[in-house]
């Protein structure tokens, strides 16, 4: 695959070649665009698209994102409520906070300082009476806490394992949960009950290659679903690909990684790795300057930066000096770290110059001159 950003391509195929400033030339059909991002425009917030186009225009105190089923939760008169695409409250403004909608069609409110659910037409699916709801895991089950014990309710708000438990992780893929009974933690089923039993200082969701984190007395360790220990180390970061970044005390301290077999996938010869995104690339410590490594251990960019961390879509942020530029998701820098600050959200960068925020291209042009106060994240 070519280095050249997404993005970049993107931009080639439309045509854009050069800077434009919108004010507020504004979308015909919002329904057309694929990107919308929230930002903050003289106090208000609203919508654009990846290069600056109003698609809503800015009408309330705070935006969040749009979900698949077409709806944002937006604030206005210090309420929470939900636009569909063309600012128009589906839902009125009557919570006191709310969240995007999940998969499963349900979003999390906030009523007081209690959450609930509810579904796209604002019905409630789970009163707002609990203290926390997780997101739904892929069998249907999320954490709920009440009263400081954990359990599990389905998409109808239905509880299917009682609130008795010290503390909870979500389901995964293989069907266990982690729990923690009398101090010790544990794995249960979707049923609740307990198939490894109850026994370390704390353990981690399975990961989808099957295999789990946990922590024992004398040292932390990688376990199957039988509980059979598959190595052993002292500290661990779990990547999608499927690799642990550990730290070996008998290497002198120095991160390697591990597959989820136990073998030796890079040898310990980092102070960091992080996690590596999905084009197998991860940021690095190397003599206290920050790089990017492949999923092989071979350097792509050497260790030059003072900061360097992964922020969205796959690119990393970097910065010297208080600096801050962007790489690109395969490790190419292609924004020097000169901008007061750099974010990218649904594959657009942003870079700020003052106190505003522009758009550039991949090369570093403005597609968009800094005029927005805030761009909000993703999620």
């Amino acid at each position: 695959m070519s280095e050249e950003s997404f993005f970049s391509r993107i931009l080639t195929m439309i045509g854009i070649t050069s800077s434009h400033k919108p004010k507020y030339k504004k979308i015909i059909n919002p329904y057309e665009q694929k990107t919308f991002i929230a930002v903050r425009f003289k106090g208000k917030e609203g919508y654009i698209n990846e290069v600056g186009d109003w698609i809503i225009e800015p009408q309330f105190e705070q935006c969040e994102y749009f979900s698949d089923n077409g709806l944002a939760p937006v604030k206005q008169k210090q309420k929470w409520g939900f636009i569909d695409k063309y600012g128009k409250f589906v839902i009125k403004p009557q919570f006191d906070d709310a969240f995007e909608f999940n998969n499963n069609g349900l979003a999390h409110i906030v009523h007081g300082k209690k959450i609930g659910l509810i579904d796209s037409t604002g019905n409630l699916i789970a009163e707002p009476i609990y203290d926390d709801i997780s997101y739904f895991a892929s069998n249907g089950l999320a954490v709920v806490q009440i009263n400081r014990k954990y359990g599990f309710i389905d998409t109808n708000g239905k509880i299917v394992i009682e609130p008795t438990f010290e503390g909870c992780s979500d389901f995964a893929d293989n069907g266990l949960a982690a729990v923690q009974i009398n101090g010790k933690w544990g794995y249960m089923d979707a049923t609740g009950k307990i198939v490894i039993e109850p026994q370390f200082i704390y353990a981690f969701q399975f990961t989808k290659n099957g295999v789990a984190q946990v922590e024992m007395e004398d040292k932390n360790a990688i376990i199957d679903q039988d509980c059979n220990i598959i190595a052993a180390h002292e500290f661990g970061i779990e990547s999608e690909n499927g690799l642990f970044s550990i730290n070996f005390a008998d290497k002198d301290e120095k991160v390697g990684c591990i597959d989820s077999t136990g073998k030796i996938v890079i040898e310990p010869k980092f102070d960091f790795i992080g996690r590596f995104n999905d084009e197998g690339f991860a940021a690095v410590v190397l003599d206290d300057k920050r790089g990017i490594i492949d999923d092989k251990g071979n350097i792509v960019l050497t260790p030059q930066f003072d900061f360097l961390d992964e922020d969205g879509d796959g690119y990393f942020i970097c910065s010297n000096n208080n600096k801050y530029g962007i790489i690109d998701p395969f490790g190419k820098l292609i924004i020097e770290p000169k901008y007061k600050y750099t974010k990218i959200v649904n594959n657009t960068l942003f870079v700020q110059k003052g106190k505003k925020w522009g758009i550039v291209d991949s090369n570093g042009n403005f597609i968009a001159e800094p005029q927005w106060e805030l761009v909000r994240s993703v999620g």
